[in-house]
């Protein structure tokens, strides 16, 4: 075999009756066949890198306890030999990997909607996370080659706090519920309207953030919708008593 750069004879080795001979390519170049008097070309091509999509998912509130859905897609021509997850931790810098897959066969794509378990992770509330993804391949000439994602960032909220927080809110507007009904009943009619608006206003914030509160019972999710039916009511009570003009 000869190319640009050398010339190397094959080595050439018996075995049950037949003769064969192996080398490993870097470069294009021609391989001579003397006793058939023949020149074959032969082309190399340089290994790849995996090709590798990584789709992070698109969330409102990140928490301590969320399951992310980030889905994969790696392939390569010589074959994969691991995918892994890297984050790190902008406040003190740390590195951290999950190992997502290891191929102990060729494979040479792979799919999978991976399930990232931040209460299993180094991840507390309140840590500025960057995480990315790597897929290596079965290079062990050259390699291993490695394909590195793009960056998802995000800020990891408490799922507890969350929940304290829109209890917080159910109880406020319970309360200024109560005092709208009882000026009503007293007949004490000033102009609630903005009052009723800031109202309005919570409760479109609590029946967004409802879904995303998994500490959140059924009997509080159903409550917001009870403060909405009351606000509503008032609304129409406070038109029947307002003085006619």
């Amino acid at each position: 075999f000869s190319d640009a750069v050398e010339f190397r004879p094959l080595r050439w080795q018996e075995g049950s009756g037949r003769w064969s001979a192996s080398l490993t390519l870097e470069n294009s170049g021609s391989l001579r066949l003397d006793w058939r008097v023949q020149n074959v070309a032969i082309q190399v091509h340089p290994d790849e890198a995996p090709l590798l999509v990584v789709t992070w998912p698109r969330l409102p509130h990140i928490f301590d306890r969320s399951t992310l859905p980030v889905d994969l897609l790696a392939e390569d021509d010589h074959g994969l030999e691991q995918i892994v997850l890297h984050y790190r931790i902008a406040s003190s810098g740390r590195p951290y990997r999950e190992i997502v897959q290891s191929f102990e066969d060729r494979f040479q794509n792979h799919q999978e909607l991976f399930e990232w378990s931040l209460s299993g992770s180094a991840l507390q509330a309140g840590d500025n996370v960057t995480a990315w993804v790597e897929a290596s391949d079965k290079d062990t000439l050259h390699g291993p080659h490695v394909t590195r994602s793009g960056e998802f960032q995000f800020v990891v909220e408490s799922q507890r706090e969350f929940h304290k927080s829109l209890l917080r809110r159910l109880r406020m507007v319970s309360r200024l519920l109560r005092e709208l009904v009882n000026a009503l009943d007293l007949r004490d009619l000033p102009d609630t309207e903005a009052e009723e608006e800031r109202i309005l206003g919570i409760l479109v914030d609590l029946e967004a953030d409802a879904p995303h509160d998994s500490l959140l019972s059924e009997q509080f999710r159903g409550f917001i919708g009870e403060l909405r039916r009351q606000l509503h009511h008032y609304q129409r009570q406070r038109q029947q008593v307002a003085p006619k003009t």
